[in-house]
């Protein structure tokens, strides 16, 4: 079986956390032997061990030249032992530590796929110089994600696209959900991702401040993870929304939280292309999103989603007020978003472009016939 070593920053809640889990699981499935190096974290390391997927820790792989090296270090030993045919990193700090450990390992010719998730501008051409560095072959997980690396200097006949996937949600739990929160019968708002200033969690808070003086009953519930928690806890006690706005720590039954939802709100800086908004679209909810790099051209303003100004608390506020005060448009935008994500996005079709780009970059061949958009 040809051997693929998959190196993460983090199995903690997270959408890149997600895809390496769903990639890993699958490709075990088709025959691969495929092995997860990371710092850990749940809940994926744990769900990986459910699948018997092997795991192994390294220190955590930052942007930090020290960091890179202990990492590097760890990894190095584990390249020895498992002689991968590929080293699959995921994002430009993991492929810079995955491409140092090849040196200390004395197989500087194993060749390393770096998936970029996105980054903020202000650090794009240093990640364009890492992977330029560091990478045999660079994949954008979206359109957008890949026309902005090679904006900032990766060269394109080194770059793929490989459109992240999601499977269809397996069920709907929102009446346990509902009763849980005790928002039974209340309009009710999710959004879902790391607690971290991409995220923009606190534009939520502030918008949803408005909604609650037209909307009373209105509810709102933020769940993940990450170093904004005291903040954004802070920010609900300041504004008084303790009874409106829930933040609910780690949960590992996201998915059905967002199915529960009746509008998902995903208010963030940048994306490169969101799992949650699509496990959203997937479940057929209406969606609320800013218009920022890696939504655009995912959500379609007026037939999947609406979309608003970057940074506008008004203008997520009116979004939100207006739809969940609409069932009929929240019905309207629901279906077509969820049909949007059956026709375009899945767990198979990304493994299967994965696959390509591995035996492309084995067999050196061109990246053009690895590159895959949206598939079934």
């Amino acid at each position: 079986m040809t051997s693929i070593m998959q190196v993460a920053p983090s199995l903690d809640v997270g959408g890149l956390e997600r895809v390496v889990s769903n990639l890993s699981i699958e490709l075990i499935h088709r025959g691969w032997d495929v092995s997860v190096h990371s710092p850990g974290g749940e809940p994926f390391e744990g769900f990986l061990e459910d699948h018997d997927v092997p795991t192994q820790r390294i220190p955590a792989p930052l942007p930090r030249l020290d960091s890179q090296f202990a990492a590097a270090r760890v990894l190095s030993r584990q390249i020895r032992r498992r002689r991968p045919a590929v080293i699959h990193a995921h994002n430009p700090a993991a492929a810079a530590a995955a491409r140092l450990a090849t040196w200390l390992a004395r197989l500087p010719e194993t060749p390393i796929v770096a998936t970029y998730h996105g980054l903020p501008d202000g650090r794009l051409r240093r990640a364009a110089m890492i992977l330029r560095a560091a990478a045999t072959v660079t994949v954008g997980c979206g359109e957008n994600a890949s026309a902005e690396i090679v904006r900032a200097g990766v060269s394109a006949d080194r770059v793929a696209t490989v459109v992240n996937g999601i499977d269809p949600p397996s069920g709907d739990d929102a009446c346990r959900i509902r009763c849980e929160f005790g928002v039974e019968t209340a309009p009710l708002a999710v959004n879902v991702g790391r607690y971290a200033e991409q995220k923009n969690q606190q534009l939520l808070v502030r918008a949803f401040s408005s909604v609650v003086q037209t909307l009373p009953s209105a509810k709102l519930l933020i769940v993940g993870t990450g170093p904004a928690e005291p903040e954004l806890r802070r920010l609900v006690h300041a504004l008084g929304l303790g009874e409106s706005v829930v933040i609910t720590g780690r949960r590992d039954d996201a998915p059905a939280i967002i199915a529960a939802a009746d509008v998902f709100v995903l208010p963030s800086l940048f994306e490169g292309l969101p799992l949650a908004l699509l496990e959203a679209m997937s479940s057929g909810r209406a969606i609320v999103a800013t218009r920022v790099r890696g939504v655009e051209g995912l959500v379609e303003p007026g037939v999947t989603g609406r979309l608003v100004p970057s940074g506008s608390a008004d203008g997520l506020a009116e979004a939100v007020l207006h739809l969940l005060r609409d069932a009929s448009e929240r019905e309207r935008l629901g279906r077509a978003a969820a049909e949007a994500v059956r026709s375009g996005f899945s767990v198979s079709a990304m493994t299967t472009a994965y696959e390509s780009v591995y035996r492309a970059v084995l067999a050196g061949a061109p990246l053009s016939s690895a590159t895959a958009g949206r598939g079934t």
